[in-house]
């Protein structure tokens, strides 16, 4: 049949292309994963010599930084067949990343460092992104590549969904802001063993029905624990070169592959969704110990590039370049698809979170570094902000108990915290504190006493406790503990349907759900999400609090503590959680603390809202994208797939008619949901730790497959066979005792804002950074110095709605480097006014290589920015940012 439909075309051609995916850290860690880079390279390289036709792609900078170190003899003969395009550099990042869950300067960084490695070991600019074995992909992607350099993608993982298959081999990918990449979703899996002629012709005739292009890309190859072409492989093809009259098999490196693409361009599909994965949708939960630290690290540590900047300019610092890109390379190396992912084994998860704890305290050292010079320079007490916009924030600190502190004239508002004979530790209220820049405060002996107006206030009623300020009016039921109505006070309109709770599901593996391609979800028990496979789900509300306590009355903060225990046989979990409402905000928080013990549990924030809205918006990494509901009536199947899906910050849902909506807000979350007009955030989940001894029942699948195959075992009683097979050996795995995950202290915040108007009328990706990002507090006790006496910021920028996302050195030339965002989805004009000396302004690629002169006039540039763009400039200083 094959033969038929190819005779009437004159050319056809599969193009081989060995490779090897190697997991940084899976089952094992990365002493293992190191050992397997070398077993493999090494291997790759001998079967390279001796079959001279072969050609082999490797993705993963990190796997040659690794070799050049320990094996400088092997990287040597690897960049002679790199120089020789024996040997294909692809990816062209650190490691295969997570592609969700990062920031979108994370992804940057990414492509920063492995091109920049790349292009300084092997003079090679990595044109293909390969992210064969992640977990989904945000529509925000493809900018982001083609303005690193990247030219085309590659990915395998679609082939997983459960719900509707993606419907291309080969598309030109969309992104938000326009951008297209053409990209390849592989027939055929990443480790594909070259067996079968049959097999291999298969790949090629699908590629035919499908795009009607008369040729298609392999990879084959042993892959995860490394391995790469057996020599049996090489051999077949050989054979089957001299066997096949009307298909060429011929080696290729991928951008050959990409070439002859190009030639077909008027028939290669636009897809102009996100890249959802229908498979593993619990990796947006699992471990929430290494999501928790994930954010804050890299939090901290753009924070922290801002501040070095800040300090460089006013005190002459040297910038720590060499150390901050060790820093990253340590946290971009754990947003590899497992390790973010959580689907690693306990050894794994170990190795990942001392590796995080070394980010946080080498961040921790640079950053007392630059605030030690600030505070030198300076004097007094130092408020930092980081973002590049005006913030009144809550401040808390400790002083001598005869003392206040001013701004230089006025009293800041306060309250008082704790106070013994000697010291007091108080709230201060500080307001107007300077984008991308330091107020200065001072302590005094002042004793007139501050009286806070529209502070506010709480009620203990008879049945429930009212927090209440300017904005909004919180009823939180002493009987259940839980938030029962939020007021909007501008509209007098609860935005609550039903009391907001903690709800906590069943979420036992199963046998219900499987892959299209009939890969078995309960074999993933750390990637997968089982309570909605149940008929009915069940779950337990947490109603019957211990006990409800008002911890703070105001003026400036008021905080309830609401305390649960949740029992699961001899399992007990204690979950507090704190309600705060303060003064000037016009938002709440739910702060959660919890010291978890459960076993195949799944806690979800369940948030009712009031208002009628279809879908919601979701912040990704460098934008936002708009989900319909999933179980809308009219939700197509690719809808009706995105039960759990993954966001950064925040989300919004808007009610048009209303003109009100609400945004949830998060510190450390990433997995949400939509069920009607509920808002669901998965909070905690407790599967097994994935472990190399836990895949032994992938057996059941050669057992059965053995078994179909004897005279008589074949329909039901095939099936029949099936399902005992998966059930026996499920069972199996579970009493062998493996370790639960997630067990222990976690901390997580959540913040309900209510608003007037959308998401971007209401400023809520401000609202979302401001949460996240800290004003910074150097204390000093030395009088002001100098001519900063007051307030001082790096730059301001109109609008302020494009954000300044990062501010660092060049990586090679002395220049500071300054990454806008756009992020309201709109054409914008920006006046950009540097408070320092400037010489000249460059655009920059986000490999930092420069594109042209920017005009610059009085210190001020202004830059055109299309939706959700991306733009970096380089400046030079008129002063030595080297001395």
């Amino acid at each position: 049949m094959f033969q038929k439909s190819v005779k009437e075309q004159k050319k056809f051609a599969c193009f081989l292309l060995a490779n090897s995916h190697i997991d940084v850290a899976w089952l094992w860690n990365t002493d293992e994963t190191k050992d397997v880079c070398y077993k493999t390279f090494n291997h790759v390289v001998n079967l390279l010599m001796k079959y001279p036709e072969l050609v082999y792609a490797q993705s993963s900078a990190l796997f040659y930084m690794w070799i050049e170190r320990e094996y400088p003899e092997l990287f040597k003969k690897i960049k002679k067949l790199v120089a020789e395009k024996r040997w294909e550099i692809v990816g062209g990042s650190l490691v295969e990343f997570d592609a969700n869950m990062p920031q979108g300067e994370s992804l940057v960084r990414q492509f920063l460092i492995g091109k920049y490695y790349f292009l300084k070991k092997f003079n090679i600019d990595v044109k293909v992104c390969f992210l064969p074995d992640t977990f989904g992909f945000p529509a925000s992607l493809p900018q982001i590549l083609k303005k690193a350099g990247i030219e085309y993608f590659v990915t395998h993982k679609l082939n997983w969904n459960d719900t509707i298959l993606f419907p291309f081999h080969l598309f030109k990918w969309r992104g938000i802001d326009g951008t297209e990449i053409i990209s390849y979703q592989g027939v055929s899996g990443y480790d594909t063993r070259l067996n079968s002629i049959e097999e291999l012709m298969s790949y090629l005739k699908k590629m035919i029905q499908v795009h009607k292009i008369p040729f298609v890309l392999i990879l084959f190859g042993k892959g995860d624990h490394g391995g790469g072409p057996e020599e049996y492989e090489i051999k077949n093809v050989r054979k089957w070169t001299q066997l096949l009259k009307v298909v060429d098999l011929k080696y290729a490196p991928m951008v050959e592959f990409f070439n002859e693409i190009k030639k077909y361009a008027d028939k290669i599909p636009v897809w102009t969704d996100e890249l959802y994965l229908q498979f593993h949708r619990g990796v947006f939960t699992a471990q929430a110990h290494i999501k928790y630290l994930n954010r804050k690290c890299e939090n901290l540590l753009l924070d922290t590039e801002k501040i070095l900047i800040l300090s460089k300019i006013i005190c002459g610092i040297n910038y720590p370049k060499e150390e901050l890109r060790e820093i990253w390379i340590k946290l971009l190396t754990n947003h590899f698809h497992d390790i973010l992912c959580g689907s690693l084994s306990q050894d794994a998860f170990n190795e990942t979170m001392k590796r995080y704890i070394i980010v946080f305290r080498k961040t921790l050292s640079v950053l007392s570094f630059a605030a030690k010079a600030l505070s030198r320079k300076i004097g007094g007490i130092l408020i930092i902000n980081t973002l590049n916009w005006s913030r009144d924030e809550l401040i808390r600190i400790k002083l001598s108990k005869d003392f206040v502190i001013t701004d230089l004239s006025n009293i800041i508002p306060f309250q008082v915290l704790y106070e013994d004979n000697k010291t007091k530790e108080v709230l201060l209220y500080v307001k107007d504190i300077p984008p991308l820049g330091f107020k200065v405060l001072q302590t005094s002996k002042k004793r007139t006493e501050y009286i806070h107006k529209d502070g506010v206030s709480v009620m203990d009623a008879k049945e429930s406790i009212i927090l209440e300020n300017k904005y909004l009016r919180i009823v939180i039921s002493k009987k259940t503990g839980r938030i029962i109505s939020v007021i909007c006070k501008s509209k007098e309109l609860n935005i609550l349907k039903a009391p907001i709770t903690i709800r906590i599901y069943k979420d036992s593996p199963s046998t219900r759900r499987k892959s299209i391609l009939g890969v078995k979800a309960y074999l993933f028990d750390a990637w997968e999400i089982f309570a909605y496979d149940q008929r009915i789900p069940e779950y337990d509300d947490l109603i019957k609090p211990v006990s409800v306590k008002i911890l703070e009355k105001g003026p400036l903060r008021a905080k309830v503590l609401v305390s649960y225990q949740y029992k699961q046989g001899r399992r007990k979990s204690v979950i507090n959680v704190l309600y705060t409402l303060v003064s000037e905000k016009q938002y709440f928080e739910i702060e959660l603390l919890i010291n978890w013990h459960a076993k195949h549990k799944y806690a979800k924030l369940l948030i009712p809202l009031s208002l009628n809205f279809d879908g919601i918006v979701y912040e990704i990494p460098y934008g936002v994208i708009y989900r319909r509901n999933p179980f809308a009536k009219n939700a197509s199947l690719f809808e009706k797939a995105k039960y759990e899906v993954p966001a950064l910050r925040w989300l919004d849902a808007y009610d048009k008619k209303l003109n009100i909506g609400v945004a949830v807000i998060n510190d450390s979350r990433y997995g949400f949901g939509q069920r009607n007009s509920v808002i669901h955030v998965s909070l905690l989940r407790s599967a097994v730790f994935p472990s190399k001894t836990f895949f032994f029942s992938r057996i059941s699948q050669a057992i059965f497959e053995t078994v179909r195959g004897i005279k008589g075992f074949h329909g039901k009683i095939a099936k029949i066979l099936e399902k005992i097979c998966d059930v026996v050996l499920m069972y199996l795995a579970k009493i062998l005792g493996f370790h639960i995950t997630d067990q222990g202290r976690h901390k997580m915040k959540i913040a309900i804002y209510p608003h007037e108007g959308n998401w971007q009328e209401a400023r809520v990706p401000e609202i979302a950074a401001e949460i996240n990002h800290p004003v910074y507090v150097i204390y000093s006790t030395r009088p002001i110095l100098n001519r900063y006496n007051h307030k001082y910021s790096l730059l301001s920028i109109e609008p302020s709605f494009i954000h300044v996302t990062a501010i660092k050195e060049h990586e090679n030339l002395p220049l500071i480097v300054i990454r806008f965002f756009e992020t309201r989805g709109r054409q914008s004009l920006a006046k950009i006014k540097f408070h320092f000396d400037v010489e000249d302004v460059y655009l920059l690629d986000l490999l930092e290589r420069k594109i042209q002169r920017a005009d610059v006039s009085n210190n001020t540039v202004v830059l055109h920015f299309e939706a959700f763009e991306i733009k970096t400039v380089a400046v030079k200083p008129k002063l030595d940012i080297n001395s």
